[in-house]
């Protein structure tokens, strides 16, 4: 006869957490791998910094804003002041009745999240300024720089604090693969680049190697 006590049963509270952190979680993952695809494309390498301007400025340079305008709307809704949607403060409400929750620190790092994203927003109304200007003038110019507040924001800070509210281990940052779209097209500009240097000295191999990746590709349409 099995005379082990059955499992406590959660509070409706805990499931209440339960369920609203996974969601939550999920939002974040999606948030920090737009924020990693940024810096991927924008900010790690001055060599991708220059294929991108030298390919089409115009476009990436649009690219670049409506990345700025997504990341820092997301820094900016996650920590509003409301508990009725997916928030640090609904997650901070819902786990304070957890024994084990450190009320402090999680309200530390949620001090830490707004001022990170009263910066960000900040800058970026700084940026938009200079972007009219440039239409204004007829410019164009991909920038490269984004604060470093986004990747504290997302790498650190939110990291610690989705970690103490799921009292465990839960990383946002998502695995090398997902990287690969934002190589690709990198790969491609570069190849293209490539590709019309190799016509300007050798058209004739140039030619050879185009015939070739029709032939490779199944397009015999010429």
């Amino acid at each position: 006869m099995n005379s082990a006590s059955p499992p406590k049963r959660k509070s409706r509270r805990e499931r209440k957490l339960a369920d609203e952190f996974d969601k939550f979680f999920d939002l974040l993952v999606y948030q920090t791998h737009d924020v990693h695809q940024f810096f991927l494309l924008f900010d790690e390498d001055e060599r991708r910094y220059e294929l991108l301007e030298s390919t089409a400025p115009g476009f990436f340079d649009d690219l670049f804003m409506l990345y700025i305008h997504r990341i820092v709307i997301n820094m900016r809704k996650v920590v509003e002041h409301r508990d009725d949607c997916l928030t640090v403060h609904r997650m901070h409400m819902l786990a304070s009745d957890r024994p084990n929750y450190d009320v402090a620190r999680g309200q530390a790092l949620i001090d830490r999240l707004e001022q990170l994203a009263d910066v960000a927003k900040e800058w970026r109304d700084n940026v938009c300024v200079h972007a009219d200007l440039h239409v204004t003038l007829g410019k164009s110019e991909v920038r490269k720089f984004f604060p470093q507040q986004a990747r504290e924001f997302y790498d650190e800070v939110m990291q610690e604090f989705i970690d103490l509210v799921g009292d465990g281990v839960h990383p946002l940052k998502s695995s090398p693969s997902s990287r690969g779209d934002a190589l690709e097209l990198l790969r491609t500009l570069r190849d293209g680049r490539a590709l019309r240097l190799l016509l300007k000295k050798n058209p004739i191999l140039y030619r050879e190697i185009v015939a070739d990746s029709r032939t490779t590709s199944g397009d015999n349409n010429g």
